[in-house]
């Protein structure tokens, strides 16, 4: 396996800054095989630029501090441009704090695949609020940011899925946790690879919270 060109940045466990890295690229490796008609290979975040879009301040957060592992998506427009403003968005916004994130993997669609190659990525977010809440929150960013459903597995602008928080299991017709893809889709797979020990455990200055 060649030697990856960069590492995953984990800002202070202590002071939880929000993650800024340079932008690099590499060549697909050895572990990243063809797929479909492309080939997949990795993207590190581009460099967070402010925003223009306030955050969402309606829903009162009731818990604890948790973390969550968020599955993010896109394949319509400047995907890493929208990144940007996702990252600024996420950055100020009341109920969330930004803990790391994974590099980015472009992959094939599956389901329909009629459709542009997807960029996916996964982040750690600290936050109060319960699972329903925390999926409501990721709804209202996705229409925010554009995205529409005109039929399953369609493409979008982003695509935010709740894949993991803290210890809690879930089934309902609305939220599954964990995320049923979270161990069957390596656009889920590849990035949580790269995101490292970090998603094992994230600690904080009083206490730990595990995320499984």
């Amino acid at each position: 396996m060649e030697r990856l060109l960069f590492t995953p940045f984990f800002p202070s466990i202590l002071t939880l800054s929000p993650l800024k890295s340079p932008l690099f690229r590499r060549k697909s490796s050895s572990f990243l095989k063809k797929r479909g008609n492309g080939v997949s290979h990795l993207l590190f975040y581009p460099g967070e630029k402010e925003g223009k879009i306030r955050p969402e301040r309606r829903i009162e957060p009731t818990l604890p501090p948790q973390v969550a592992l968020i599955g993010f998506g896109c394949n319509l427009g400047d995907c890493p441009r929208r990144f940007r403003k996702l990252y600024s968005y996420l950055k100020r916004y009341r109920y969330f704090r930004l803990l790391a994130t994974s590099p980015l993997y472009l992959n094939p669609p599956f389901g329909y695949l009629n459709q542009p190659h997807f960029w996916n990525g996964v982040l750690l977010l600290q936050t109060h609020l319960t699972p329903h809440q925390l999926l409501s929150h990721l709804l209202r960013i996705e229409k925010r940011f554009g995205r529409t459903r005109e039929f399953k597995n369609a493409p979008r602008t982003l695509d935010l899925d709740l894949l993991a928080m803290g210890k809690w299991q879930i089934s309902t017709p609305k939220l599954t946790l964990p995320h049923r893809g979270l161990t069957s889709r390596l656009s889920v797979q590849i990035p949580l690879l790269l995101l490292g020990k970090g998603v094992a455990q994230i600690s904080t200055q009083k206490r730990n919270f595990p995320l499984f």
